[in-house]
Formats: structure tokens, C-alpha cells, sequence
């Protein structure tokens, strides 16, 4: 019985293909694997600086002479309404202010630098009063009047925040010439390095960055009487500011 089975279909296989029908049988596909990282294949990441550079940072200084200040001087005052004690503020203000006019000093030379109205409190935090506070800051040109508008400032009962700044009127003839110290430098170190690595800085493109540091340096109140002897004026001393430049300089060959 099986044999005549498969005879028959060995039989009818043959008849469909004498047909022209083709059989299609499912066939494998090859899958390609994926290509494997060799050590040393991967790119290697772009480099950021350059082989052919000289970068070198240097600084310069002068000393110069001030030739203008900024005097502060405040007053704090404790009173028991918040009215009382902005009034009793004013009034040294306008006391200090009438000493600096009588000095020759006009109101665009006179700054309120702080002004403060705050309520106190005791340790249960019930209102006890309020304090009240008030700073001017004066410039000055020159130094002739410098302790004398602290002793303006004093004398009208100002009791805090007595300062003096030194400073200079017009930096630029000074930053300049501290500028051109720090190029100096750096130059004369960019071309020794260049001559080391095989450079010249002729014909090299050069990139300048710049840093400045302030020029004014405070004298606190611990260098400033805070009250004037009687007949005593308060004596001040300018002494040298010092003008800083940095700059690197970078060059290109």
C-alpha cells in the first residue's frame, strides 16, 4: 500500500513539472555577520591645539601717584518710632552735608552710597525699636581736602562706615603703560620658547587677551581716626596706587 503511495505522488510531481509549473522550496538565506572592532581601527579623535603654536602669559606694573579720593562716612541711629530715627538721621546728613558745601564741595561730588530703615527686635521677637542709617560717599579731587571731609563727615556725628579710596582720575596714561610692560615680557618669553621649538616670531599671526585688576585701595576706618581731636584735623596719606595689566599672547606659525 505505501508503495503504491508513493508512486502515485513520485507520479504526480513529475506531471507538474511536464506542466511548466515550478516548484519553489524555501531556501536559506545567508546572513552576512557583522564586521568585527579591531584594536587601532577606530578614528582617532581630532586634536584641539596646535602643534605649531606659542602661548605665554605675562604682567606688568607701575606705581603711581593718586590724585583723587572717595571718603565715605555714615551714621546709624536707634530711636523707639521709625519716624524718630529717620529724623534724627537726617539730621546728621544735613549737618555733614552743610560742612562739605562750606569746604567748597558741590552737590555732584556728594553720593548717597546706603540707606536703611529697619525695626529691632528682642529675643521674643516683639518690636523694640527701629534703626535707621544713612552713607554718603564724596569724591574728591586732589588730596588736600581728603581729611577734611572726614572731619565733616565726623563732626556732623556720623558714627560708621569711615573710609577713604584712592584712585586716579584718568587711568588710561597708566593701564598703558603697564600694558606695555606685560607685552614686553611676553614677547621677549614667546621668542625664546619659539627659538627652542625651531621658530621664529617673523611673519607668525599673533592672538592678545587682556586682564586688568582695579586700581582703587581702600583704607578702612581702622587707618582713618573716627573722631577728631579737638583742633586736630584727621590726617591722610595717599601713598602709591599700583597698576596691573596681564596679557597672553598667543603666536602661530
Amino acid at each position: 500500500m505505501k508503495q503504491r503511495l508513493c508512486s502515485a505522488l513520485v507520479a504526480c510531481l513529475l506531471v507538474t513539472v511536464c506542466a511548466g509549473t515550478t516548484l519553489l522550496w524555501p531556501r536559506a538565506v545567508p546572513v552576512k555577520a557583522a564586521p568585527r572592532a579591531v584594536a587601532g581601527d577606530a578614528p582617532s579623535a581630532p586634536s584641539t591645539g596646535s602643534p605649531n603654536s606659542v602661548t605665554v602669559l605675562a604682567s606688568g606694573e607701575v606705581r603711581v601717584a593718586p590724585d583723587m579720593a572717595t571718603v565715605t562716612f555714615g551714621v546709624v541711629l536707634k530711636r523707639a518710632s521709625a519716624q524718630d530715627a529717620q529724623a534724627a538721621v537726617n539730621r546728621v546728613v544735613v549737618a555733614a552735608v552743610a560742612h562739605l558745601h562750606a569746604l567748597g564741595l558741590a552737590d555732584r561730588q556728594i553720593q548717597t552710597a546706603d540707606i536703611g530703615l529697619e525695626p529691632s527686635y528682642d529675643n521674643a521677637g516683639t518690636v523694640t525699636g527701629y534703626q535707621a542709617r544713612q552713607t554718603l560717599a564724596v569724591v574728591v579731587a586732589g588730596l588736600g581736602l581728603v581729611g577734611r571731609v572726614v572731619d565733616a563727615g565726623v563732626s556732623a556725628q556720623a558714627n560708621t562706615n569711615v573710609s577713604i579710596t584712592f584712585g586716579l582720575r584718568d587711568e588710561n596714561a597708566a593701564r598703558t603703560a603697564a600694558l606695555a610692560q606685560a607685552v614686553g615680557i611676553a614677547r621677549t618669553r614667546a621668542a625664546a620658547a619659539a627659538q627652542a621649538l625651531g621658530h621664529s616670531l617673523s611673519g607668525a599671526h599673533v592672538q592678545l587677551m587682556e586682564g586688568s585688576q582695579p586700581v582703587p585701595r581702600p583704607v578702612t576706618q581702622g587707618a582713618v581716626s573716627a573722631a577728631p581731636s579737638q583742633g586736630t584735623p584727621t590726617q591722610t596719606f595717599g601713598g602709591m596706587l599700583t597698576v596691573h595689566e596681564d596679557v597672553t599672547l598667543t603666536y602661530t606659525f
